[in-house]
């Protein structure tokens, strides 16, 4: 839950979402976590925001609980990110806060793009939103920006997945604010270790080029779509025979807790 203490920021959200929530309807994508209904009380100057259930809780707590994941695994979970991100791609919008934490999973191993709290349905922003450790360097240096900053998160996503916490973290220290964060971003993104493949290394820095410019679009990487994964980056290909149901083994430490 979520308490957005600002007035004025809480209507601007609820006419956000009520310019996105359409779209977002019209033609449902199940790696994004269905908005059923948005509802401002303006007695109460409250906003509550009707969401599809997912049972095993975020990719936050499912890394916290269960490590660094496997090469297979991790292949499995980013396909899901990057079609959801393909469909809001597609749509015109952009996220603009895409972390672990805004990532949902089911007992499916379904993964489930939500909180579109910060989303925008445009092709160009320059609003200061989202979480400072998932930020783009464009964004980061208030430059204009645009769904180039979604694939940049969403490939320190991967990274974390992959070593069991956030890049910088691992190797630059426990300092998350926003002037640590600029300086991080002057140094070598981290990569992930040598037990990964080249393919998914390759993946991860494709995502994390400080050039946004020279940033794939999430359908460049899988341009075939669900339908045909061979013609997916080498990451996506390779592990193209599993489904979202092969994530069971990784994800049961947080299904027990469920």
């Amino acid at each position: 839950m979520h308490t957005v203490h600002d007035p004025d920021l809480r209507r601007q959200l609820f006419a956000e979402l009520q310019n996105i929530c359409p779209k977002l309807q019209a033609k449902p994508c199940r790696n994004i976590a269905k908005i059923f209904d948005v509802l401002y009380n303006k007695d109460g100057d409250r906003l509550f925001i009707v969401l599809e259930f997912c049972n095993v809780g975020s990719l936050d707590r499912v890394i916290k609980t269960c490590g660094p994941a496997p090469e297979a695994m991790l292949s499995v979970i980013v396909r899901q990110l990057f079609f959801g991100l393909s469909y809001l791609f597609e749509a015109g919008i952009q996220h603009r806060d895409i972390k672990p934490a805004n990532i949902l999973m089911n007992s499916k191993g379904e993964v489930k793009i939500t909180d579109f709290g910060s989303s925008k349905a445009d092709v160009k922003s320059e609003t200061f939103c989202g979480t400072t450790r998932y930020m783009s360097p464009e964004r980061l240096n208030g430059n204009t920006y645009g769904w180039q900053a979604d694939v940049w998160a969403a490939g320190v996503v991967m990274l974390e997945a992959g070593m069991g916490k956030h890049p910088y973290q691992a190797v630059y220290g426990e300092d998350c604010s926003f002037v640590a964060m600029l300086e991080y971003t002057q140094k070598p993104m981290p990569q992930l270790g040598e037990n990964y493949s080249e393919s998914a290394r390759n993946f991860a820095s494709l995502c994390v080029v400080e050039n946004p410019m020279l940033r794939p679009s999430p359908v460049q990487l899988l341009p075939g779509g669900e339908s045909d994964l061979s013609c997916a980056h080498p990451f996506i290909a390779e592990h193209s025979s599993l489904t979202s149901i092969s994530l069971l083994p990784y994800i049961s430490r947080a299904m027990s807790g469920m």
